[in-house]
């Protein structure tokens, strides 16, 4: 088959193909219309949105955004569920724009994974579009992963170059997405509930599409659409407080317009929210698809590592031993958010969380038994084009070798004279 979402540097082997064809196969699986249609329920003369009832008229107007990674399928399932109501109006930001939906949809193009002018210019409109919502009008947020990136619209006194610098130092250091969307939830205008703020209506809606491990909408697409802010402030301020890099790259001066925005972002806006797709709803489908093509035990863990390096890295190996251990087939799947200790004069030299982990486990292992496929839809290995990694710990490596990239945190160049990345 063509690979509809992966590319390879080699040709994988025909057990590799399988499992790879699975993770192709699984992002076309997730049925988004099926679980939109299950939240909003249009019946003649009213509509249900999450319990609460309305009735279609004239004179009360819909308003749909989406914004993030899934954008354009949820619009696209909007669309479908919505058309023969009238009075409905969309609005579009992705990093890929499908013209195929319709040409009612207000669309704009943005980027991702690190902001840039076209995602400043796409959030101004919004913005201009939300404060002509009316009271009475409904407003259904469709939110996605990778909506931190596009959507932009930095604090007064930082360019929107200066947030492409900071960015991606932040994704360099491999901070964990958590932290990472504190950062960018401090230098915005519009995250953290910000879009909160120019919005008439009361009647506000917010489904998710989650790629966050703990599946916190807050911290999906750093949170620009709930109201969380009074419990996120002392965080996101501990958070600069304590992390040196983060307060370095921010200063003095930034840190006063941060404290200052935190407090100006404050709105009563209640909202109703409710995740279509967990983070681990997606890991099922996966593992189903896995078990139609291959028979082999399959485990799926909801534990996932996060923080301490060295620490996690014990554990992972402690699974890879179990794996290697075991005369049948075992595919093991896991997920894990560790900061990596990828400090580095330049951006361009790393390798991102899965590169870096990967190779420190073959430098440190010894199984006989073992491959992994790492995959990513974030961070630095994404940033770089990376979906993650493929690795065969039976074959013979020069440890010496890697501990070299590893020491000049350099894994990425390991795994391209490798061919071990999955782009």
């Amino acid at each position: 088959m063509t690979f509809k979402y992966l590319k390879f540097q080699k040709n994988p082997l025909p057990n590799e193909k399988k499992l790879l064809e699975s993770i192709d196969l699984s992002f076309d699986k997730v049925k988004l219309y099926g679980l939109l249609k299950k939240k909003i329920k249009i019946k003649k003369s009213e509509i249900i949105i999450s319990k609460q009832i309305f009735q279609i008229s004239k004179n009360r107007k819909i308003y749909v955004v989406a914004f993030g990674k899934m954008a354009n399928r949820m619009i696209a399932c909007a669309y479908k569920l919505f058309y023969n109501i009238k009075n409905v109006k969309y609005f579009l930001i992705s990093n890929k724009i499908e013209k195929s939906i319709s040409k009612k949809i207000i669309s704009y193009r943005s980027q991702h994974p690190v902001p840039g002018k076209l995602a400043l210019k796409a959030t101004k409109k919004l913005v201009e579009f939300l404060k002509k919502t009316e009271k009475n009008s409904i407003l259904i947020f469709l939110v996605s992963g990778g909506g931190s990136s596009m959507l932009a619209y930095p604090i007064r006194g930082v360019s929107i170059n200066e947030k492409i610098r900071l960015t991606k130092k932040l994704f360099s250091l491999n901070t964990e997405p958590k932290y990472l969307n504190y950062f960018r939830m401090a230098l915005s205008r519009v995250k953290n509930g910000g879009l909160l703020r120019d919005i008439k209506t009361n009647h506000i809606f917010n489904f998710f599409v989650s790629d966050e491990n703990e599946d916190k909408i807050e911290i999906l697409s750093s949170g620009p659409t709930v109201n969380r802010q009074a419990q996120l402030r002392k965080k996101i301020l501990n958070f600069l407080s304590k992390n040196k890099y983060a307060r370095k790259l921010i200063g003095k001066k930034n840190y006063f317009e941060i404290n200052k925005n935190l407090n100006f972002n404050k709105t009563n806006k209640r909202t109703y929210n409710s995740i279509l797709l967990k983070n681990f709803d997606f890991i099922k489908i996966l593992k189903k698809e896995i078990q139609t093509k291959q028979k082999v035990d399959i485990l799926v863990s909801k534990k996932f590592y996060f923080g301490d390096y060295e620490k996690n890295l014990k554990k992972i190996e402690k699974i890879l031993k179990f794996v290697d251990e075991k005369k049948k087939k075992i595919i093991y799947i896991f997920g894990c958010q560790i900061e990596t200790p990828m400090e580095a004069k330049s951006e361009k030299k790393l390798g991102g969380r899965l590169q870096h982990i990967t190779a420190e486990l073959l430098i440190r292992s010894n199984f006989k038994n073992v491959k992994i496929v790492s995959i990513a839809t974030d961070g630095q290995d994404y940033n770089s084009n990376v979906f993650g990694t493929l690795i065969d710990f039976s074959k013979k490596y020069n440890k010496k070798k890697i501990s070299s990239y590893i020491k000049k945190k350099n894994t990425k160049n390991f795994h391209i004279k490798n061919k071990s990345l999955i782009k």
